[in-house]
């Protein structure tokens, strides 16, 4: 019912967490932060959430991707949904990086069936045409 204004606060939260997080427990703020994902409606805002999930995945954030990983068929699912309702223009950078993170966890056959077999088909369809592109 109120999504785009809940996106609006969650790009918000991004902002301050990407910029300003001297401020702020990341410890405490970015698994709350994490578990508001995806984004799916807000184009303009939309970038600046998935850039920031890019940033923190391919820091190797522990708040992110859990212990030992835990995370990534979460990290995964996130991403199929952005790739499946296109909220991100298909020329954009933040695309390609979320894209290339999928490819990347693709190299592990096992982990990467893992977090495939829990999407819902279209999430699942987003990610087999991205990997066939």
């Amino acid at each position: 019912e109120n999504l785009n204004p809940t996106e609006n606060a969650i790009s918000a939260v991004t902002k301050i967490l990407k910029f300003n997080n001297s401020a702020c427990n990341l410890d405490q703020i970015l698994p709350v932060w994490f578990s508001w994902l995806p984004v799916t409606e807000d184009v303009d805002e939309a970038p600046f959430v998935y850039g920031f999930l890019a940033d923190l995945v391919q820091a190797n954030n522990p708040h992110i991707l859990g212990d030992n990983n835990s995370n990534l068929p979460r990290v995964v699912a996130v991403i199929a949904e952005a790739l499946a309702v296109d909220v991100l223009s298909p020329e954009s950078e933040e695309r390609r990086r979320i894209i290339d993170i999928v490819k990347q966890i693709q190299g592990n056959a096992s982990v990467f069936e893992a977090c495939v077999s829990g999407l819902t088909p279209p999430q699942q369809k987003a990610i087999q045409e991205i990997l066939s592109s």
